[in-house]
């Protein structure tokens, strides 16, 4: 039996953008995962049988949209609901797109028609997907959150130049964010996991860059000798949370 997820997912294909499954399940940290090698889709929209080979089992709970030239597609994804609101009040013309709310944090994802090459880019408070990038896409569920439609219109054309405005607007929030080599964790002997998370959550509050900062720690905690999986069980779930 085909999860419900798979019927809004072709709506999506429908629309021209690219799809792939994602993992879903219980597991908050590696549901977003690709449940399949999806850099082809960057490139070729996949067909009715791969969609109905991935989804027919019902193994899988939730699919992403594959950002980029394929689908003509740019996604502004908060992460931070005060700099989404912020935002909404500098464009009101642009918050007015098609807009999927995230299941893990409430805050929402922009989606615009782009005809020409957008690169994917931090910024603080959340990320903007373009070339290389997904996003979990509408009806998809994992541990128990769905996202969710929230404004069903077409996705806003975004220009070169609207785009520059925008980028210039979010640019502005990176002007304290700290070197990228910043030591936020203590001497590499004794590392505990409450010290680490302790950590996480003070630069999180910080900087407001929830993956900045995971990025950052899992480096800093690879070079003084630690492993994927020790890092995965420290702070996968207070991430996904």
């Amino acid at each position: 039996m085909t999860h419900p997820a798979y019927s809004v997912a072709l709506q999506c294909a429908q629309r021209g953008w690219s799809v792939i499954p994602l993992v879903g399940g219980d597991d908050p940290a590696r549901g977003k995962t690709p449940a399949t090698g999806w850099s082809r889709y960057r490139e070729h929209l996949p067909n009715t049988g791969e969609l109905d080979r991935w989804f027919e089992s019902g193994k899988h709970s939730a699919y992403g949209i594959v950002c980029g030239s394929l689908s003509q597609l740019v996604v502004l994804d908060f992460d931070d609901a005060a700099i989404a609101k912020h935002f909404r009040r500098h464009f009101p013309d642009l918050a007015a797109t098609f807009t999927v709310r995230s299941g893990m944090r409430g805050t929402p994802h922009l989606y615009f028609h782009a005809d020409f090459p957008v690169a994917s880019r931090r910024f603080h408070g959340g990320d903007l997907k373009g070339e290389g990038g997904y996003v979990v896409g509408p009806g998809s569920v994992i541990a128990e959150r769905c996202w969710t439609v929230v404004r069903e219109v077409p996705a806003l054309p975004l220009t070169p130049e609207r785009l520059a405005a925008v980028l210039g607007f979010l640019g502005t929030a990176d002007d304290d964010d700290p070197p990228a080599d910043r030591d936020v964790l203590p001497p590499a002997q004794g590392i505990k996991e409450a010290a680490v998370v302790q950590n996480y959550r003070r630069e999180v509050a910080r900087t407001g860059q929830r993956n900045n900062t995971l990025f950052r720690i899992a480096c800093q905690l690879r070079d003084k000798g630690l492993s994927q999986d020790w890092t995965l069980r420290c702070l996968a779930q207070t991430h996904a949370e």
